[in-house]
């Protein structure tokens, strides 16, 4: 039977280069999260909450530029891709950064509809 935890060990073991996946809410929360043991996410999804809350401001309201659908934040030795699933959940997924990103974004987007229809 298909869960989370499946959808996002999916979502690692298929991206190279993907070191974890996570829903998180716009209540700032982890709803799961793969590899789950090792690393608590609960400030970085309520920082990225807050980072999505800006973006959707700045882009969305300010330019007219629509809703928030992907982010990507590289940093020096990562990089974290955002997807949005509904109004009220997202997918981070962090990889190296020589990771590939284009399969992260095609693997992102499927794990969202099968989120979306687990959820529903």
């Amino acid at each position: 039977m298909e869960s989370l935890e499946s959808i996002l060990e999916e979502l690692v073991d298929g991206v190279d280069g993907a070191t974890l996946a996570a829903i998180g809410s716009t209540d700032g929360l982890v709803v799961e999260q793969h590899p789950s043991p090792g690393r608590d996410l609960a400030a970085t999804a309520a920082e990225l909450t807050h980072v999505l809350g800006g973006v959707a401001r700045a882009l969305g309201d300010h330019l007219d530029a629509g809703a928030t659908r992907e982010m990507m934040i590289t940093t020096e030795r990562s990089l974290a891709f955002v997807r949005v699933i509904t109004p009220d959940l997202y997918l981070l997924v962090t990889m190296d950064p020589t990771g590939n990103l284009g399969k992260a974004r095609l693997r992102a987007a499927e794990a969202a509809e099968r989120v979306v229809g687990l959820l529903a």
